[in-house]
């Protein structure tokens, strides 16, 4: 999976685009973006970066970032 996949993937269980960021860091979201050629996930609040986790690879953040944010709002 990719980035663009992974969007297309939030459109079908209609996940409130205020509570993610991809590619970018928002406040009061989960947050997926490349630095150094490694991915990471976390959720972003006040500036600070919780719950961080790392992957070598986009699929592999995507996946996570997928059933990271289904898990926030219960969705199976």
């Amino acid at each position: 999976m990719d980035r663009g996949e992974l969007a297309e993937q939030l459109k079908t269980i209609q996940a409130p685009v205020d509570s993610y960021a991809i590619g970018e860091i928002n406040d009061e979201a989960l947050c997926l973006v490349e630095e150094n050629g490694r991915w990471s996930i976390f959720y972003s609040e006040r500036g600070l970066r919780t719950e961080e986790q790392h992957f070598r690879d986009e699929n592999s953040a995507c996946v996570a970032f997928l059933q990271r944010l289904k898990h926030m709002f219960g969705i199976r």
